[in-house]
């Protein structure tokens, strides 16, 4: 999905690997296990960098910038805590709450590494007149626009 994502004339393309992540869950399952679970969250911790940190932004010119994620296991435990907390308390109507708690950890610690020319973005798509879904609502006589 990430390889399908584009910013005008920057794509984004993840460049991880199998062998990599089959580790870090090898590692994470037998150290939680051992841990008694206390290892679970530097297990997240390694998942999050694994998936943030293997996306490459590419730009036309050759030139490319990478991300990194900067959370700590200590950041994924008290997201993780009061996560949960937060959930249990309001009989889960706090669901949309933690979602948007456990993004704006991920957003909020993460940056874009490496040479990044944003005033080189232009906009790859041609304007968008097409009236196709004005004239579906009125094919199906919904009042919404």
């Amino acid at each position: 999905m990430i390889d399908n994502v584009r910013f005008g004339n920057v794509r984004l393309r993840y460049v991880g690997d199998g062998a990599d992540l089959f580790l870090i869950n090898i590692k994470g399952y037998l150290f939680s296990i051992f841990t008694l679970g206390v290892y679970f969250f530097w297990y997240t911790k390694n998942l999050l960098h694994f998936y943030v940190n293997n996306i490459v932004v590419l730009q036309e010119d050759g030139t490319y910038s990478r991300l990194q994620c900067h959370v700590s296991g200590w950041d994924v435990l008290k997201l993780t805590v009061g996560n949960l907390l937060i959930v249990v308390f309001t009989l889960g109507l706090g669901v949309p709450f933690t979602t948007t708690r456990t993004m704006a950890l991920i957003m909020n610690n993460t940056v874009m590494s490496g040479h990044f020319d944003a005033d080189a973005l232009v906009q790859t798509e041609a304007a968008y007149d097409s009236a196709t879904y004005e004239s579906m609502t009125d094919m199906m006589d919904i009042g919404v626009i």
